[in-house]
């Protein structure tokens, strides 16, 4: 269908039983995910490395086969968490493409049912948030850069500005989050100025009610418990601590100064149990290697859940309301946990580089990014224990050569080096992660590309 995204659908049996769907591969590096219910469609951000650019993927999640590529031209894509929102009333997905400073991002305004870009709005540059209100039918978008610090208001029928809030003494732009019990907007900080503020803007009026000093260095994470009304944020800039903020007086009742974060380590409230799990680094590893579980009631931390992979590092995390579990990716390991008693019950294994987790609560699967596979994996959402003896031999990662066949160029994904032979096994020539000139001495034929310990290998096809 697109000539250059390989598709492969694996059998279950190649990870653990009855619990991988599929793994979909890409010829680009893949990193944020964005599910949108109408239509069930899987929106994947890929780092094209020839270009220095991003392409979003539009994947029917029914079949997961892709039904549209959108290039960004010279721009990033920012699709993740706080970077990427959904409008209902019109089904338009808005997403922001970042030029990088002092480059002009735009956000782009996407119509979800023909899977085209309508507008491409200049708003901010760097660093953008954003996050629609259902109430009011607005979108709300703030960026770190240029300054002065913005928070623009759009209106998602006609997309067209209502409002430009100035924020002339500290900067917004790390997260989004809309408190729906009192109808404020709340914008995480950053810059070097007044750097832990948290700004509050009333929805009603488009206005800001308030400027709370968070106690917390560049909040640029944030987790929002509607039941209580308490927004918990912490930096993204590797800082200690973790400050909850009351939405009802817009004041900070706790701060947890024990906890180490992490960047991109974005926390999930957990609904059914009333908690808040927060993935914390560790000092002398200089790895995201806890998980802190706080109790919303009581505002404490009632568990600390280590790292369930053997190199200790924690990437990201979700949660599944409909089934009230945690996933949790690390390298090479997807892990769930019951959240009733935060106890481990399955296990299923992943690439190099989880780049993000997302849970799909229509067809209820769990997809994970991997960065240097270049592929998202599908499971199940019941995944069986892997035993602790199958992680003495861990498999060999799988070698991903494009394009193939190949002419002048050949990239290879993956941190490690490989060699390409002859079908008669001699050595031709080294390839190393990303670009690879191919020699035009080499001519048209079939070869093998090998890692420096043997088997596994990939068949290459040269054709010029």
């Amino acid at each position: 269908m697109l000539p250059r995204l390989l598709l492969a659908a694996l059998c279950a049996k190649a990870l653990t039983a009855q619990t991988l769907d599929t793994v979909v591969r890409f010829p680009y590096e893949v990193r944020e995910l964005f599910h949108v219910p109408e239509g069930n469609k899987l929106y994947v951000s890929a780092f094209v490395r020839d270009s220095g650019t991003d392409h979003i993927y539009i994947l029917d999640c029914a079949d997961m086969a892709v039904r549209k590529v959108i290039p960004t031209g010279t721009l990033s894509v920012y699709a993740g968490d706080h970077r990427a929102a959904w409008c209902p009333s019109h089904n338009k997905v808005y997403m922001s493409f970042s030029g990088g400073y002092p480059d002009t991002g735009v956000l782009a305004v996407i119509d979800n049912a023909t899977d085209s870009v309508l507008l491409r709005l200049p708003v901010g540059a760097y660093d953008r948030a954003i996050t629609y209100n259902p109430v009011w039918d607005k979108l709300y978008c703030a960026a770190l850069l240029p300054l002065p610090s913005v928070i623009t208001v759009l209106d998602c029928a006609a997309d067209t500005v209502l409002k430009t809030i100035v924020l002339p003494e500290h900067r917004a732009g790390k997260f989004a989050v809309w408190d729906s019990a009192g109808d404020k907007m709340y914008f995480g900080g950053g810059g070097w100025t007044n750097a832990d503020r948290v700004t509050v803007v009333d929805c009603r009026t488009d206005s800001v009610v308030a400027v709370i000093p968070s106690r917390v260095a560049m909040p640029g994470l944030a987790a929002y418990n509607p039941l209580r009304r308490k927004l918990y944020v912490g930096s993204s800039w590797d800082e200690w601590g973790v400050s909850v903020i009351d939405c009802a007086t817009d004041s900070v009742i706790k701060r947890f100064s024990n906890i180490f974060t992490m960047i991109d380590g974005v926390p999930v409230y957990c609904s059914a149990e009333d908690k808040v799990y927060w993935l914390a680094m560790s000092v002398t590893q200089n790895k995201p290697d806890t998980i802190n579980v706080i109790d919303c009631a009581t505002d404490s931390i009632v568990r600390m859940i280590p790292c369930p992979a053997p190199d200790r590092a924690i990437w990201y995390i979700a949660y599944a309301p409909w089934n009230n579990r945690l996933y949790v990716a690390s390298n090479h390991l997807l892990t769930v946990f019951d959240c009733r008693n935060d106890s481990m019950i399955g296990q299923a294994r992943l690439g190099s580089s989880p780049c993000e987790v997302l849970c799909n609560p229509v067809d209820r699967r769990i997809y994970v990014s991997v960065f240097w596979d270049s592929a998202v994996y599908v499971f199940r959402e019941d995944l069986q224990p892997v035993s602790e003896e199958s992680w003495l031999r861990p498999p060999s990662p799988a070698i991903l050569l494009r394009p193939n066949p190949a002419r002048d160029v050949v990239w290879l994904s993956g941190p490690a080096p490989r060699a390409l032979y002859s079908v008669c096994g001699q050595r031709l020539l080294s390839l190393m992660p990303g670009r690879n000139e191919l020699p035009a001495s080499l001519p048209d034929g079939v070869y093998f590309a090998r890692g420096p310990q043997g088997p596994p290998s990939q068949k290459v096809v040269i054709r010029r």
